[in-house]
């Protein structure tokens, strides 16, 4: 079976200031849709967040979503095409390593609940 990943950027979720492109990262979501994730990410406070490289986080997003077995696809949106290729760009580094998984995973057990779903 194969996977079709979509939003796996949480639609920049984790961005409350200025992308490197100068947006706000929660610009196009004014009716609280990013709320949950948003605060669901202050709660895990992953350290790839917290600091001000939104070409790591996105790298990292990115790849921990194609690191995971059967995934081949993952539809990332934009609005700005520019972004498609730096995207794709930034996935050379290949799959996260399986602690850095085992790692991400630990911290979502430790601080998630089963209420913790997706948004549709």
């Amino acid at each position: 079976m194969r996977v079709i990943v979509k939003r796996p950027l949480a639609n920049m979720a984790w961005s409350t200031g200025p992308t490197a492109e100068g947006e706000r990262g929660r610009r196009y979501w004014t009716d609280g849709y990013t709320d949950v994730y948003t605060e669901r990410l202050k709660r895990l406070n992953y350290d790839f967040l917290t600091q001000s490289d939104v070409p790591g986080a996105v790298s990292l997003a990115l790849r921990f979503t194609l690191s995971m077995t059967g995934v081949t696809t993952a539809i990332v949106g934009t609005t700005n095409p520019e972004r498609l290729p730096r995207n794709a760009e930034l996935l050379r580094a290949g799959p996260l390593s399986a602690a850095r998984i085992a790692a991400i995973r630990a911290r979502w057990h430790d601080v998630g609940d089963a209420s913790w779903t997706g948004q549709g």
